[in-house]
């Protein structure tokens, strides 16, 4: 059944990315066209710019996995950019003030962890089992756990507005 199986969960995955990136991805787009980026707001703007950097970047990183000498270093970051893209939209999704704020120190926090993880992983040939290979470890999975729960805290936090 596995052969089954793993098309029909990377199209689920795939779906449920896309919930979360429809909004920028569509802004990208029409920031793109020579016209249409004159229909987005300021806010609208920077999402796309920043949603397309990290896009970019992970696209860059997943080719740059072509070659077999840094292929398990350069698919972590790529991944790992992928996926910053999730609390990078998100920051334009919250009111300006403390909840926009709040979110970037997430997507702050994260990018740290993660392009820390994965500068350690792709400096350590072949990964040995020490402290630094246990600390990439772990950055790498508060990255992941992170980013998840900012999903939820997303959504919180654009919720909120902030009094003024």
């Amino acid at each position: 059944m596995t052969p089954w199986i793993a098309p029909l969960r990377l199209l689920y995955l795939g779906f449920v990315l896309l919930t979360w990136l429809a909004v920028p991805i569509f802004n990208l787009s029409l920031f793109a066209h020579p016209l249409g980026r004159h229909a987005l707001k300021r806010e609208e703007r920077r999402q796309a710019i920043a949603v397309g950097a990290c896009l970019a970047i992970a696209l860059l990183l997943a080719v740059g996995a072509l070659d077999p000498a840094i292929r398990s270093a350069n698919l972590l970051s790529a991944m790992i950019m992928g996926l910053l893209t999730i609390p990078v939209a998100a920051v334009y999704s919250c009111h300006e003030g403390w909840p926009r704020n709040t979110m970037a120190a997430i997507a702050i926090a994260l990018g740290l962890a993660g392009g820390a993880a994965a500068t350690i992983l792709a400096g350590l040939r072949p990964p040995p089992k020490s402290e630094l290979a246990a600390t990439a470890g772990l950055l790498v999975g508060f990255f992941f756990i992170g980013t998840f729960i900012s999903m939820w805290v997303a959504n919180l936090l654009t919720s909120r507005r902030p009094e003024r």
